[in-house]
């Protein structure tokens, strides 16, 4: 009889604990026999902090997901108390939390003091698992999610039975909009400008594509052993685009990527950023712009008279300033990292 994988389920809250609390109760609803949740808290205002330690303790309710989702994710409240350590950065990247370095809970609330991204926090919770010498998966899900309860078993099983995977995703719906996809497993890179396209057909669901160049971070699950041949997130992305970059890189490690049709998820998208917005428009930008020159970089001008010409020029035809502002302001700060020497790995090419 086949052990079924230790999972480390990982999730990122930005002052947003009503999205984290009610996808906390649909992951604690997940079937499968054998995993833990750590959540990294990214420097919240909003008191989020205690508000999952309420949760957890049982004195702090949770909006339940609410119909029309399937009744399998909202029917009932998870059993409190749930056991919790609560620790900050440097306890967590050494693979400890305050005074219980050994205890087996079932959440792992951690505290940073600042806001690092949702690359950074997520590496927090990564470096958690390398310093305690943790084995099995680790899924990366976004704190704005609930997820279906057998998602994360048809996941592993995918992954588990394919020694050449390095990841694999699920199918992705809206959640205002359920039966709708928002990303069916992952989507392509255009290696000219940087920008992605993801699968969102009904009929992408059903059949996966012949190629990924990404999965959505959403929705991501991996061997943990994939960290020591690709690395962490790199934390020059801060939000968008770092799963493209982490993705290309077990590629030309020579990791396939896959795609469980019957995993499903719901994803409310962009829940710690309003679209649209000066934040999302900067890092988009020059998110972009990173990518083709770490991995293309004989294609950078091409990538940045794309970019002006649908990220800026439209803004100031239109006289959209204060919009253009911030994306001028990605140029400045791209191209300033990159005198600078900021930008690293220039030469490299993609995988094929």
């Amino acid at each position: 009889m086949n052990v079924l994988p230790r999972v480390h389920v990982l999730l990122v809250n930005y002052n947003g604990w009503r999205d984290t609390l009610e996808c906390l109760e649909s992951v604690f609803r997940l079937d499968y026999p054998d995993f833990r949740v750590i959540v990294c808290d990214n420097g919240s205002t909003d008191g989020s902090v205690e508000r999952i330690q309420g949760w957890a303790e049982g004195t702090q309710l949770a909006t339940l997901a609410r119909d029309p989702l399937p009744p399998t994710v909202h029917t009932t409240s998870v059993q409190k108390p749930i056991r919790y350590v609560l620790g900050d950065r440097a306890h967590a990247e050494a693979g400890m939390l305050a005074d219980a370095p050994a205890v087996d809970a079932q959440l792992v609330l951690v505290r940073l003091a600042e806001n690092l991204g949702f690359t950074g926090g997520n590496n927090v919770g990564l470096k958690y698992l390398q310093a305690r010498d943790e084995a099995g998966l680790v899924w990366i899900l976004n704190n704005d999610t609930v997820v279906e309860p057998s998602s994360l078993r048809e996941m592993v099983s995918r992954l588990t039975n394919d020694p050449e995977l390095g990841a694999v995703g699920a199918t992705v719906y809206w959640y205002d909009r359920p039966d709708r996809i928002q990303v069916a497993g992952g989507g392509q890179l255009s290696r000219w400008s940087g920008f992605t396209k993801v699968a969102q057909t009904q009929s992408a669901a059903r059949t996966a594509p012949t190629r990924f160049d990404f999965i959505s971070g959403a929705c991501l699950l991996l061997r943990l052993d994939v960290l020591q041949r690709v690395g962490l997130l790199d934390e020059r992305y801060f939000m968008y685009s770092e799963e493209v970059d982490w993705c290309l890189r077990m590629r030309r490690a020579g990791m396939r990527l896959g795609y469980v049709p019957n995993a499903r998820i719901w994803h409310k998208g962009e829940g710690s950023v309003q679209r649209p917005s000066d934040r999302r428009d900067y890092h988009t930008v020059r998110s972009a712009l990173l990518l083709i020159h770490k991995f293309e970089p004989s294609r950078l001008p091409v990538a940045v008279a794309w970019s002006i010409t649908k990220c800026l020029i439209p803004k100031l035809v239109r006289r959209q300033w204060r919009r253009a502002r911030p994306v001028m302001t990605a140029y400045h700060d791209f191209f300033s990292a990159v005198s600078e020497g900021r930008t690293a790995d220039p030469g490299r090419t993609l995988a094929p």
